[in-house]
Order: C-alpha cells, then structure tokens, then sequence
C-alpha cells in the first residue's frame, strides 16, 4: 500500500491508534502512538529521507515517561534517559553514533545509584563505582576499554572492605 499524507489508525474500540505523515510511503515529521486505552505509547519524529531525529519518548499504559533517546542520523546521539514503571530513573547516560559515550548511571529501585563508570564506543574507560541498594559501596576501580586494571577494592555491604584485587 502506497501512503502520502496524514494516516490515523484506530484500534477496535473507536480510540486513536497511531499518527503518522506519509511523504512517498515514508513516515515524515511528527509521529504518535497509542494504546487502545487512549494513553500516549510513544512519540517522536523523523526527517524528510523517513530517518529517526530528534527525541523519541515512550510511557508505560499508566502514562509514566519509561524512555527517553534522543536521535540523529537514524542513530542515538545525545542524552537518554529510562524510568520504571513508577516514574522511578533507572539509567542516564549519552550516546554518540549509537554508541554509549562519556558518563552513565543506573539507579536501585530505591532511588539510590546502583553504578557509575565512564564509556568510550559501548565500552567502560575510566573510574567505576558500584553501590549496594543502601548507598554503602560495593566496588570500586578503574577500566581500559571494557579491561579492569589496576587496583579494585570490593566491599561488603556494611561497607567494610571485603577484599582487594590488582589488575594488570
């Protein structure tokens, strides 16, 4: 099926399905999908040649925010972001060619920081820090391009060392 223009689908219960503007059977411009409740799904947008730009957002069937990446070239590049189902952070980072790139963290449920560490092209470099769920430290050390070196120290959950570890 050829498609031009602005295409709304509608699930079987009469609500708004999806959104979408066709341009020489491509998705071109804004975009949205929805759950047959009526709740937004996802959103996002694409360019005049139907590639992914810009930021694209999904929400759990409660409306929460779960996802958010932001797109360029069809590739994720800059500030992602993903939440629980409560509205709860569980990963930060940034993307550079679809690539994770610089600073990441992930969250415990409980909100505290479960892990931090630095990536070049999907790879750890740099200072990493693990955390119990309490906020105590689980382990901490260095990485070379996915590789542990140098000193590691583990801890246990009271936070009192547990043991130590030398990598080449």
């Amino acid at each position: 099926m050829y498609r031009v223009g602005l295409v709304q689908q509608y699930w079987d219960n009469g609500n708004l399905q999806s959104t979408k503007t066709y341009v020489n059977n491509r998705v071109v411009g804004d975009w949205a999908d929805y759950y047959s409740t009526g709740t937004l799904q996802q959103t996002g947008a694409y360019n005049a040649e139907g590639v992914r730009t810009g930021t694209f957002k999904k929400y759990n069937e409660n409306g929460f925010q779960i996802e958010e990446t932001n797109y360029q070239a069809g590739k994720r590049n800059g500030a992602a972001k993903t939440w629980d189902k409560d509205g709860k952070k569980v990963f930060e980072g940034s993307y550079a060619d679809d690539r994770l790139n610089g600073p990441a963290t992930s969250y415990w449920p409980n909100g505290n920081m479960k892990s931090r560490a630095t990536y070049v092209n999907d790879w750890p470099n740099g200072g990493a820090i693990d955390w119990w769920p309490n906020g105590n430290k689980q382990a901490e050390g260095s990485w070379n391009m996915g590789t542990q070196t140098g000193k590691w120290i583990y801890y246990n959950e009271d936070g009192t060392v547990n043991f130590e570890r030398n990598f080449p």
